[in-house]
C-alpha cells in the first residue's frame, strides 16, 4: 500500500551554556538557549518522504523551494523577535543536513529559546517563503493571500500553493525539554486539475488532433483569486474579487486523452485557488493549438480547502463537456482521490494507516448500500430486504437472525461485498478492529481550531438523532457554526444539537457521525435512539463473543463483548491509499 507522504520537520534543541541563568530582555545572544534547526528525512512511524513526481509538490517541496519559520514566546510578550528563517534542500555550509534553516542564503542560523526555564515557545511554519517573509508579528490574526492570475508556470503554480504547518493549527507550546517537535505541511487552498480529451470538429467525425491540445491555452473567468488566512487555524476565506485564471499556455504543461481515453499526453498540470464555489458563472476558454477558440461553463464544483478537483473536458468545435472527481489532500502534501461513498474526511486508526469513514451505516436492501444520512437507520424497522442491525461476521448472510452462538463462529466481512453506493466493487470496505476503535478515538493526533488539544470526538446529536462525531486528522470547524461541547469526554452526556443546515457544513469539513441505533435480540429491538452498538471485526474472550463500540450519555468503551447472534450496527471504513 502506498502511505501518506509528509514533509516532518524535527527540531533539536542542542542547550548550550549560558552566561546567565536569569533572562533578562536586554540579554546578549549567548544568554539564550539555542536550539539548532535540521529537517531530517524521518517520518511519521510506518510513513516515506519521497521525491515529487510531477515537481509540483505532491508528496514533497521541490527542489530550492524555502519555508518560512517563526519562534515566539506564547504568552505573548515581547519577549523573542520573531525574525523569519527558511530552509533549502541543498546544503549551502559542510556538514549541515541537506535541509538546514539560513538567515540567508549560505550561513547556518539558530533560534533561541528564553532563558526563563519556564518559558515555552510556539513554532509556527508555512510555505511559500515569500508570502511571510515581511511578517514579524505573530499576534496577526489574519494574512492577505494571493493566488497569481497566472498558473501557466511552475514557479507561479508553488508560489500560489500555500501550506501551513500543523502544530500551527492548534497553537502548540513547546518546553525547551522538548526536541522532537514534528512539522507536518498541508495544503490550505483547494486544487482544479484540467485534463483534456479529444472530441471532433463541427460536421464531422474528425477529432481534434492531439497538436491541437497539446498547444491548448486554457482561461477561467470570475475566479476569486484573493483571500484572507487565519495565520493560528490556517483557515481560508475567499474575497469577492472576480479575475480570470490562466491554466496552461504550452505544450509541456497539458495532459490530455484521446477519444477513447487513452493518454496522448502525460504531464498533468493544476491551478490552485482559495476555497470557493464553481458553475455555470465561470466561463472556461479553450485556444486550441491552431488558433481555434472554444468556450463554455463550469459545471457546479465546490473547491474546499485541502481538496483537489479533477476537470476532464471533451473538446469538441461546437462547445466542451465537462466531468469531473473529487480529491482530498486534507492530511498532508499527496493529494489523493476521494472513494465513492466516503465522507473527505481522513482519520488515523495506527500509527501507520489512515482511513476515510462512509457516508452512512450500512444497509441491506436486497442489496448493499450506505444510508442516505450519517444519522439514518432502521431502527425497529427491520425485514429481509430493510436492514442494517447485522449479526457479527454475516457479510456472507445478512438476514441470519437465530439466537445460536455457534452459526456465527467465522467472521465474513461487510465490505467484501460490492456495496453499490460506494463503489459497488468487491473488497473495498472493511470493519475497524477493537485496537484501530480504541486508537481512533483516544490516541491519535489532531489539529483542529476547537481549543482542544487534539480534539477526536464529542458527543452530540445531528437533526436530534443522539451520536458520536468524530472529527478528522486535519478540521477547520465551520466558523458560523457553535463549536461541540464535551470534547473528548468519554462520560459525558449529549451536547450540542446539530440541525441539518450545519451539520452539512460540518461533514463538508470532514467529520464522521456515528448514530446511536441500538440493537436487536432476535426480533426483538433494545435502546434503539439512546445507545449505540457497533460491531468491530475483534473476536471476543470466547468464542460466543465480539467486541463492540459503546456509545451512551455516560460512556464510551472499545473493548465491550457482546453476543455474536446479537443485530448491531455495521460502519465501513476504506484505507487511505
Amino acid at each position: 500500500m502506498n502511505r501518506k507522504k509528509f514533509i516532518t520537520l524535527w527540531i533539536a534543541a542542542a542547550l548550550l551554556s549560558s552566561c546567565s541563568s536569569d533572562w533578562e530582555p536586554d540579554m546578549q545572544p549567548c544568554e539564550q538557549q539555542p536550539i539548532r534547526l535540521t529537517a531530517v528525512a524521518t517520518a511519521v512511524p510506518g510513513q516515506t518522504r519521497a521525491a515529487s513526481t510531477d515537481d509540483l509538490q505532491n508528496t514533497a517541496f521541490a527542489a530550492g523551494e524555502d519555508v518560512a519559520v517563526y519562534m515566539v514566546d506564547c504568552d505573548g510578550t515581547a519577549t523573542y523577535t520573531a525574525t523569519p528563517y527558511r530552509y533549502r534542500t541543498s546544503a549551502a555550509v559542510s556538514g549541515q543536513n541537506e535541509l538546514t534553516y539560513y538567515s540567508d542564503a549560505t550561513t547556518a542560523s539558530l533560534l533561541c529559546y528564553p532563558i526563563d526555564a519556564a518559558s515555552n515557545v510556539d513554532v509556527y511554519a508555512f510555505y511559500p517563503y515569500s508570502r511571510f517573509a515581511s511578517v514579524s508579528n505573530r499576534e496577526t490574526t489574519d494574512l492577505d493571500v494571493t493566488v497569481s492570475n497566472d498558473q501557466s508556470t511552475v514557479a507561479n503554480y508553488r508560489a500560489s500553493d500555500v501550506m501551513i504547518a500543523t502544530p500551527v493549527t492548534d497553537h502548540s507550546r513547546y518546553p525547551k525539554d522538548d526536541n522532537t517537535i514534528n512539522l507536518q505541511f498541508r495544503h490550505v487552498m483547494a486544487r482544479l486539475v484540467i485534463r483534456l480529451k479529444q472530441g471532433v470538429h463541427a460536421g464531422s467525425s474528425s477529432p481534434i488532433t492531439a497538436t491541437e491540445l497539446a498547444g491548448t491555452t486554457i482561461t477561467i473567468g470570475n475566479i476569486a483569486t484573493e483571500a484572507t488566512m487565519n495565520m493560528t487555524t490556517g483557515a481560508v476565506t475567499a474575497g469577492d474579487n472576480a479575475a480570470t485564471v490562466t491554466v496552461a499556455s504550452n505544450a509541456d504543461l497539458a495532459f490530455y486523452y484521446d477519444n477513447a481515453d487513452a493518454a496522448i499526453g502525460t504531464t498533468e498540470y493544476a491551478i490552485v485557488l482559495p476555497a470557493q464555489a464553481l458553475s455555470s458563472t465561470n466561463t472556461i476558454t479553450i485556444t486550441t493549438g491552431d488558433g481555434e477558440t472554444i468556450t463554455g461553463t463550469l459545471p457546479d464544483i465546490d473547491l474546499t480547502a485541502g481538496s483537489s478537483t479533477v476537470l476532464t473536458i471533451t473538446v469538441n468545435d461546437s462547445g466542451i463537456e465537462a466531468t469531473r472527481t473529487n480529491y482530498s489532500a486534507t492530511s498532508g502534501q499527496k493529494w489523493e482521490k476521494i472513494p465513492e461513498g466516503a465522507l473527505s474526511g481522513q482519520f488515523s486508526v495506527s500509527g501507520s494507516t489512515m482511513v476515510y469513514f462512509s457516508k452512512g451505516n450500512l444497509q441491506y436492501v436486497g442489496t448493499w448500500q450506505f444510508a442516505t444520512n450519517q444519522w439514518d437507520y432502521f431502527g425497529n424497522s427491520q425485514s429481509d430486504d430493510h436492514r442494517d442491525l447485522f449479526g457479527w461476521g454475516t457479510g456472507n448472510n445478512p438476514n441470519e437472525i437465530s439466537e445460536d452462538n455457534s452459526i456465527y463462529s467465522s467472521y465474513n466481512e461487510w465490505g467484501a461485498n460490492a456495496i453499490t453506493n460506494g463503489g459497488n466493487t468487491a473488497n473495498k470496505w472493511r470493519t475497524l478492529t477493537r485496537n484501530e476503535w480504541q486508537y481512533l478515538l483516544f490516541s491519535r493526533t489532531t489539529t483542529t481550531n476547537l481549543a482542544t488539544s487534539n480534539a477526536r470526538f464529542a458527543k452530540a446529536y445531528v437533526n436530534s438523532k443522539y451520536g458520536l462525531i468524530i472529527f478528522p486528522n486535519h478540521y477547520i470547524h465551520p466558523s458560523d457554526v457553535t463549536v461541540p461541547s464535551y470534547i473528548n469526554d468519554a462520560s459525558s452526556g449529549f451536547g450540542t444539537n446539530y440541525n441539518t443546515t450545519n451539520w452539512a457544513k460540518m461533514e463538508a469539513a470532514g467529520a464522521a457521525f456515528i448514530p446511536n441505533a441500538g440493537y436487536r435480540t432476535g426480533s426483538t429491538f433494545t435502546s434503539v435512539a439512546n445507545i449505540g452498538y457497533y460491531w468491530s471485526a475483534t473476536s471476543g474472550s470466547s468464542n460466543s463473543s465480539a467486541n463492540i463500540l459503546f456509545i451512551s450519555a455516560s460512556k464510551l468503551i472499545t473493548n465491550v463483548g457482546a453476543d455474536r447472534y446479537s443485530g448491531r450496527p455495521v460502519r465501513l471504513v476504506q484505507n487511505v491509499q
